[in-house]
């Protein structure tokens, strides 16, 4: 058998809502920065979809447990399929989940500096 293929990550997209509005965050250093992207990360193994969105909203935005609806997190019923020029070589399939947040609008917070500019709640109704 030849050298092994490069594998293809598993990402995990945190859709947040509240008040018709979608937590953002605007991308720095990696792939695609200084665009506008939901918070999310790679998939550890042996871990559940909704652990590893929960896990990753902690990490960047600083959101608990404490301040998220228990037992409504839903995975949705679609993927991204994220490979291109925009991506430096790396190849993923991103799986989304949506997790409620108890307030309307929960202040967030830069957690990680040097991934993440800013998190704004941004409207629905705007393009």
């Amino acid at each position: 058998a030849g050298p092994m293929a490069p594998r293809v990550g598993v990402g995990v997209g945190v859709v947040v809502v509240s008040e018709k509005c979608l937590l953002i965050g605007r991308r720095k250093g990696a792939h695609a920065a200084g665009t506008w992207a939901l918070p999310g990360g790679w998939l550890e193994h042996g871990e559940m979809f909704e652990a590893c969105a929960r896990r990753e909203l902690l990490e960047e935005t600083g959101l608990q447990d404490a301040d998220l609806v228990a037992g409504k997190d839903e995975v949705l019923p679609f993927v991204a399929n994220n490979f291109g020029p925009e991506m430096s070589g790396v190849h993923s399939v991103t799986v989304f989940v949506r997790i409620h947040p108890l307030s309307p609008r929960p202040r967030v917070a830069v957690c990680e500096p040097h991934k993440c500019f800013e998190w704004k709640w941004h409207s629905l109704r705007e393009p």
